[in-house]
């Protein structure tokens, strides 16, 4: 009877882990516009057949970790944009570039039967999706039931950061991050005093679709249409109810890319 050690052991069961980690790679570039010199916000970027997606942020960066090596194929969607695809070779322990440029639906002539818009996740997108997306923003805000800003409001105090904007908000408190080059934390107070050790996770969406691990200073304010705040789930609307929702949501909207105006 042959007796393995503990150590011998424990090598044998790491090995397969470290061989499966040594076959991945990383894909990362920026997403813009069909011009080139702008940044797309709030774009899924995907590898086909998997699980693995991410949502560009402010900028329209993006990082794709623990990718298999080999011929991979992106798939990339915004609202307002036709889908595109591209595909990438990613070598084992590296980093690929990939940068890609999405084409706006105003300017797709081919982009769906009418050659008007594409449907994307079961929902027909057309060329005023931009204006679609704020209608259903500003009947939420008729409504009422939590706070709202809009692209006069942001406009009217030009702040530096986007989280400036909700200094003023009641029930919203912002804490510096004691981390060197760290963004602020954004807490909702009603919803944290009722936590036991007093922290209470706001969740973030970004044009509709949840943004985790994402910060409200990923996105510079002049890229920012609209925001909305709601301070726990008794004021969340039906669109953005989540399961983990309860300690309250702020949902940001992106401006039309082409609307973007950068200041001096």
């Amino acid at each position: 009877m042959i007796r393995l050690s503990t150590p011998l052991i424990a090598v044998l069961l790491v090995a397969p882990i470290v061989s499966a980690q040594a076959q991945r790679g990383v894909i990362k570039g920026i997403v813009k516009d069909e011009a080139g010199d702008r940044g797309l916000p709030g774009a899924q970027v995907s590898v086909k057949n998997t699980d693995l997606r991410v949502l560009t942020d402010g900028s329209g960066a993006y990082v794709l970790e623990g990718v298999w090596r080999g011929e991979t194929e992106l798939q990339v969607r915004r609202v307002g944009y036709a889908p595109t695809h591209t595909t990438v070779t990613v070598k084992a322990g590296d980093t690929t570039r990939a940068d890609i440029a999405m084409t706006s639906l105003l300017n797709c002539r081919d982009c769906g039967p009418d050659g008007n818009g594409v449907t994307i996740g079961g929902v027909q997108t057309t060329a005023d999706a931009t204006s679609s997306r704020m209608a259903g923003f500003e009947q939420r805000r008729a409504r009422g039931g939590g706070a709202f800003i809009t692209r006069a409001d942001i406009e009217k105090r030009q702040p530096n950061k986007l989280s400036e904007m909700l200094r003023s908000v009641a029930g919203v408190s912002i804490k510096s991050n004691s981390s060197a080059g760290q963004q602020p934390l954004v807490q909702i107070e009603r919803s944290s005093s009722s936590i036991a050790n007093g922290t209470c996770e706001v969740q973030l969406y970004l044009d509709g679709h949840p943004y985790p691990r994402g910060n409200i200073d990923d996105f510079l304010p002049e890229t920012v249409e609209g925001i909305e705040i709601y301070r726990g789930g008794a004021e969340l609307p039906a669109e953005l109810r989540a399961q983990n929702a309860g300690c309250g949501a702020i949902a940001i909207w992106t401006r039309d890319p082409t609307l973007i105006r950068r200041r001096p």
